[in-house]
């Protein structure tokens, strides 16, 4: 296992933020399922994102997205292999707590999102519902975390994207 990052503090229950790791294939097939399940999941419940961009918006809404660690490295391997990024934007971005990957109100990682956005974006619908299936898919993706025996690290994302990006093999 890869060791930990230096924390800023070490005081917060996720500190201190663990180094990235590259997907395993397995994983990010896993992941992937996951995520369709819960898009299908959401479409049953009458709901879906707009991409109005606003609960990306983390300042204005005073919204923390978490996520699992699994989640992020495939969302950044994801993003390293298919986006064209300045890093300086990037940190700039992540400087402001803005999320790096929203453009304008277009998610540029929207296929690999992960679960919090899209479950918890701009809460429409039955919230006891949505509650309900986070709690489910939630359940799941520890479990593919475990089962996989990957370290179980969930906390903001932001956080987590800050301490590693831009990551070694990011062109500069």
């Amino acid at each position: 296992m890869t060791p930990p990052l230096p924390s800023s503090s070490g005081t917060a229950p996720w500190e201190p933020i663990p180094a990235a790791s590259p997907p395993d294939p397995r994983v990010a097939a896993a992941l992937e399922a996951l995520w369709a399940e819960c898009d299908r999941r959401l479409a049953d419940l009458g709901v879906q994102c707009r991409a109005c961009g606003q609960c990306c918006d983390f300042p204005r809404r005073g919204h923390v997205l978490f996520a699992m660690k699994a989640e992020l490295d495939v969302c950044l391997d994801w993003a390293r292999r298919h986006l064209a990024t300045d890093p300086r934007d990037v940190r700039r971005r992540l400087d402001a707590g803005l999320c790096p990957f929203q453009d304008g109100p277009r998610c540029r990682i929207h296929p690999v999102r992960p679960l919090g956005c899209r479950i918890f974006f701009c809460k429409t619908g039955d919230a006891a519902q949505l509650e309900r299936l986070a709690a489910d898919l939630h359940d799941r993706l520890r479990s593919i975390v475990r089962d996989n025996e990957l370290l179980q690290w969930y906390g903001p994302a932001l956080a987590y994207i800050k301490a590693i990006w831009p990551p070694p093999t990011h062109p500069i």
